[in-house]
């Protein structure tokens, strides 16, 4: 019998071990043939981050105990998102034999690339601890936060990769829409920038970019208990209200494209 979305979704949760499992499988093998494994992007995070901050550091003139950690920990957050939708461009292509001879649900491969990256931000996470050390602010994080807060980035990446999924199969256009979306996403989302610092002030347009960027939201709301803050409560709304909006619209995409994505492979 086949199964309509909302029935592949939840049969895909229920089979979170087996998901789990090969995403374990996954990093195991993208590093078995690297000396250093999880070193390198650990490596290229510290180093971009130290790089794009001393240099606002100096042109802007602000203290590198303000700018270093807030790059570090926007990076950390927007590495896990991006990698996520940018690898869902070709996610059931590159399971086409498991959905051409399999009855099963197809979402379990959404769920196992968030999950990979989700390992991947765990060894990246290594990376701000150090610099929280180096500027004396690992005391203030507040962990209790980032347990729902990495859940609601994780329930909102899980749609949007879904989304992405669904449509690259179908639509050629789509991939590199997202491409260079993303990266248009990631200079209007405050990575390398702190809203109301270095003359920019939370003005007009400061206030559309922000309040009507989903990523702003996913970025923030993790961000801040790693700086030792707690994010503000219209971080958390707008994180749910973006989850349950988002998976709605899921949803309806998975529904009218689900039984295409077979033939369209």
């Amino acid at each position: 019998m086949s199964l309509n979305a909302v029935q592949d979704v939840l049969a895909g949760l229920r089979a979170r071990d087996m998901w789990w499992t090969r995403a374990i499988w996954d990093i195991k093998r993208r590093y078995s043939e690297s000396l250093l494994g999880p070193i390198w992007i650990a490596g290229g995070l510290a180093t971009m981050s130290a790089a794009i901050g001393l240099l606002y550091a100096r042109v802007f003139g602000i203290h590198r105990e303000a700018i270093l950690p807030w790059i570090t920990a926007g990076f950390l957050v927007w590495y896990l998102i991006s990698t996520s939708i940018g690898g869902a461009t070709s996610i059931f292509a590159m399971n086409r034999a498991a959905i051409l001879h399999s009855a099963g649900p197809m979402s379990p491969h959404i769920f196992r690339l968030v999950s990979r990256e989700l390992l991947v931000f765990a060894h990246n996470i290594g990376v701000f601890l150090i610099v929280a050390v180096i500027y004396g602010i690992l005391t203030s994080i507040q962990i209790w936060w980032l347990p729902p807060a990495l859940a609601l980035v994780l329930i909102n990446v899980a749609w949007m990769a879904l989304i992405v999924a669904c449509l690259s199969v179908l639509y050629a256009d789509i991939p590199p829409i997202v491409q260079y979306g993303t990266l248009l996403a990631m200079f209007i989302t405050p990575l390398f920038w702190i809203p109301g610092v270095a003359g920019r002030g939370r003005n007009l347009g400061d206030t559309a970019v922000l309040d009507f960027n989903p990523f702003y939201y996913l970025v923030t709301v993790v961000r801040e208990p790693l700086l030792g803050r707690t994010p503000e409560l219209n971080i958390w709304i707008g994180c749910v209200v973006l989850a349950l909006v988002g998976w709605a619209a899921a949803l309806l995409v998975f529904q009218s494209t689900r039984r295409k994505i077979a033939l369209a492979l």
